[in-house]
């Protein structure tokens, strides 16, 4: 599939390889209990270079329809721009009700997310992307809410009563709680006034961050699974092993 040219692009260009070998945290997250055995991940390693989340972030986020470019909640979808391959990644709301649910695990243990074995991984090199999705990742009335919200611009580019990455931190329906937990800690939030109007919510891209590296998780024997090690040799990366 190939990207339009209004595809958003991360604001640190992904072309060199100084995020290279980078490793994600292992262990916990919202989604589970920790890495499968004989498991692909594509990582971006924490810190990506010592670079701030923020510059990761798709700032407005760019609103896309899933049935548009033919993509679903389930696996993984290989985008082309450019020539470069890149990784459009579904983040599912069951486990990180919001944008910023995942982005603050990403600022605590870089982003770490599996893939089928079973990927086609040719067309992916150190110039490819990890691109994060999600259902609440755009506010289709966010001029509005943000005029009413106290929303900070994690670029500094943004004021209220604009569209701003910022509104993923303002959090409807939370009263005077000021933050939010996490499996990995918690983070502070700003919640909407009552006067404020209700979020509404589309599928946006909300955050593109450099591949830093795929990484396969050793099978239980310590064995290493010989069809997630051929799909990644297909790369343009050397497979880092792992233990579970």
């Amino acid at each position: 599939m190939t990207l339009s040219k209004r595809t958003p692009t991360s604001s640190v260009p992904p072309s060199a390889i100084w995020h290279a070998g980078m490793l994600a945290k292992g262990g916990a997250r919202q989604c589970g209990s920790g890495r499968t055995a004989g498991s692909i991940y594509v990582e971006a390693g924490q810190p990506c270079g010592g670079i701030p989340v923020e510059q990761f972030l798709t700032d407005a986020p760019w609103s896309v329809d899933p049935d548009q470019i033919h993509i679903t909640p389930m696996g993984v979808t290989l985008l082309e721009k450019d020539g470069v391959t890149h990784i459009l990644d579904w983040v599912g709301s069951e486990h990180y009700e919001y944008p910023a649910d995942f982005i603050e695990e990403a600022r605590r243990m870089g982003v770490s997310r599996k893939i089928p074995v079973g990927t086609n991984l040719s067309g992916i090199t150190p110039q490819s992307t990890i691109m994060l999705l999600h259902k609440r990742g755009s506010v289709r009335n966010a001029r509005a809410v943000s005029a009413a919200s106290s929303m900070l611009c994690p670029s500094g580019q943004h004021k209220r009563g604009e569209d701003c990455a910022g509104l993923h931190w303002v959090i409807p329906g939370q009263g005077g709680t000021t933050r939010r937990q996490l499996t990995c800690g918690t983070y502070e939030v700003t919640p909407l006034p009552p006067h404020a109007p209700d979020p509404e919510y589309v599928p946006a891209i909300f955050m593109v961050i450099p591949i830093s590296a795929l990484t396969i998780i050793r099978n239980h024997d310590g064995s290493i699974s010989a069809q997630a090690q051929n799909a990644v040799e297909r790369s343009g990366f050397m497979p880092v092993i792992v233990d579970l």
